[in-house]
Order: structure tokens, then C-alpha cells, then sequence
């Protein structure tokens, strides 16, 4: 039965949710909100198939673009790449993904590792904790604001 995990997963979400609305004239909590939306959509269904993952795939990279640049991000999604997308194709030997990719479930995992990355990043940005950077560092400009966006 997957009912209890999906239950845990739309419980969680809506916890976020709630407390994501006071912050919700912030452009990038709302952001922050579709891309965890996105991949919980993908990994929280029991029956996603593979091209499935374009749509956490989405997500992830909402989320990676509209955050200040740390290693850890830029490692998870490099895996994502690597492992969820590429991971599957016949640019990996096929006794690997026979073994380990098809075997492990690894699209999923490194989606789920993700959506968790993404969890502490939306609680740390709704709770005000030290690291959370406004718009113009989120975008990728290091002083100053971003042409065409509302900061």
C-alpha cells in the first residue's frame, strides 16, 4: 500500500504551504513553491514512469536557478543530470543500468534527495533563518537588481 508514504508526502506539502503564506508576496517563496510542487507531483506517485521525470526535472531546476549558488546544490543538480537523466540512455553501459540504475531506482532517488534540499531551503526562506538571500542574490547578481524583476 503507498497511501500511508503519499499521506506523509501531501501532509508535508500542506504544511508548507501554510506556513509559506506569510511570506507569499515574496516572488521567490512562490517559486520556491511550484518547484517542490513539481517534483512532489513526480516522486510521491506510485505509478510515474520514467518521462514523469521531466516534470521534477523542471522543478529542480527552478529551484536551483533562483537560489544563491552552494556546492551542494550545484552536486545535487549535476546528479540529477548525470544519474536521472543521463544515467538511463545508452551513454552508460548497459550492465550499469541493468545493475544499478534500473535496479535502485536512481532517477528517483536523486529527485528525492532534491525535494528534500528543497524542503530545508523553503523552511530556512519562510522562517527567516540566516543563509536565505533576497531576489537579487536568489537570480544570480551579486549587488545591485536584476532588470525586469520585481525585488
Amino acid at each position: 500500500a503507498h497511501w500511508p508514504i503519499q499521506l506523509c508526502g501531501v501532509a508535508w506539502i500542506g504544511a508548507t504551504c501554510v506556513v509559506a503564506a506569510k511570506r507569499w508576496s515574496d516572488s521567490d517563496i512562490r517559486r520556491l513553491l511550484l518547484a517542490t510542487l513539481l517534483v512532489f507531483a513526480t516522486i510521491f506517485n506510485h505509478q510515474a514512469e520514467s518521462p514523469s521525470y521531466v516534470i521534477a526535472f523542471a522543478g529542480i531546476g527552478i529551484w536551483w536557478s533562483i537560489l544563491p549558488r552552494a556546492w551542494w546544490r550545484d552536486a545535487l543538480v549535476l546528479a540529477t543530470v548525470l544519474i536521472g537523466s543521463l544515467g538511463g540512455t545508452d551513454l552508460v553501459p548497459r550492465a550499469w543500468r541493468v545493475a544499478y540504475y534500473h535496479e535502485w531506482r536512481l532517477k528517483a532517488v536523486v529527485s528525492s534527495l532534491a525535494w528534500i534540499a528543497m524542503q530545508v531551503d523553503i523552511w530556512r526562506a519562510v522562517g527567516g533563518v540566516s543563509g536565505w538571500r533576497s531576489s537579487p542574490v536568489a537570480t544570480g547578481a551579486i549587488e545591485g537588481t536584476v532588470p525586469g524583476r520585481d525585488v
